[in-house]
């Protein structure tokens, strides 16, 4: 009810979005859509790939707190007049509704989310996703401030680096997605079938962190290498979304896959320089 499909989309202006649904025109105001990010059915996803976000939604909420009426009323008529005319299915089963279990809902909040946790993730201006349940290591840096289904061993984990830490979303993006890191994964989480494992939340919290020496100028220099190696990855993904030439599309895969190897190599010296792992030499 909440969700519309770029596909979807008739016109747009400054203002509005115009979507098609169920064969009727619903104007949205794009001041109250959010960028929403839910993989297709059998869609599937791993790092070092661009987010394939085709999905907006209606999220009526400020640093975590809901629209009353009257602001909808006011500044949103259009997007409030869709969620009215679907108030039959999204009234809560307590207040007379007949599917959504939505507790703290009340008659003047019956259109609020069902889930209250993770309502300001959106707000990060940058963020890494984490897809919790993959066969690899499933991590992507989010740019635009995108919403995402959580919930149990199924959608997203949102993790933001905190402000006071040095690290980046690009060294995280390449320890969390280094063998060793992916094997403690396996070792922490759950494990499904078909080679499945999560990727949650209790995962991610008991993964350690290669420490760094930031002071150190050999190791500053190897981490703002591997920051750069990521940020070079995600350009040649980009470039790959548009070429069609395969001699073009062999080339960039060939250098995005050294780029990895490149990273998983200098993620090896950090490891061995910290006597985490011993050299074979």
């Amino acid at each position: 009810m909440y969700s519309f499909d770029d596909s979807k989309i008739l016109s747009e202006t400054e203002d509005i979005i115009t979507y098609l649904v169920d064969d009727t025109e619903i104007p949205i105001e794009k001041s109250i859509l959010q960028r929403f990010y839910k993989p297709k059915k059998g869609e599937t996803h791993y790092s070092y790939q661009p987010l394939n976000i085709t999905k907006s939604i209606i999220f009526p909420y400020s640093e975590g707190t809901l629209f009353n009426i009257e602001k909808m009323e006011t500044d949103f008529p259009h997007a409030w007049n869709y969620l009215q005319s679907k108030k039959t299915e999204l009234l809560p089963k307590h207040l007379g509704g007949n599917k959504r279990k939505v507790p703290s809902a009340t008659m003047d909040t019956w259109y609020q989310y069902g889930r209250t946790q993770n309502l300001r993730i959106g707000e990060y201006q940058e963020k890494i996703l984490a897809g919790v349940m993959s066969n690899k290591p499933n991590f992507n840096i989010d740019k635009s401030q995108t919403l995402f289904e959580s919930g149990g061993t199924a959608g997203q984990v949102g993790i933001s680096v905190n402000e006071s830490s040095q690290y980046s979303n690009e060294f995280l993006i390449a320890w969390f997605s280094h063998p060793l890191a992916d094997e403690l994964s396996k070792i922490f989480g759950s494990n499904f079938d078909g080679g499945f494992y999560s990727h949650g939340k209790k995962e991610l919290t008991n993964m350690p962190l290669i420490p760094i020496d930031f002071s150190n100028g050999e190791e500053q220099a190897r981490f703002n290498q591997i920051n750069s190696l990521v940020r070079t990855i995600y350009n040649i993904t980009e470039q790959l979304n548009h070429a069609y030439d395969q001699g073009t599309i062999n080339a960039l895969t060939m250098r995005k896959e050294e780029s990895i190897r490149v990273i998983n190599g200098l993620l090896d010296e950090f490891l061995i320089m910290k006597g985490i792992i011993i050299s074979d030499e």
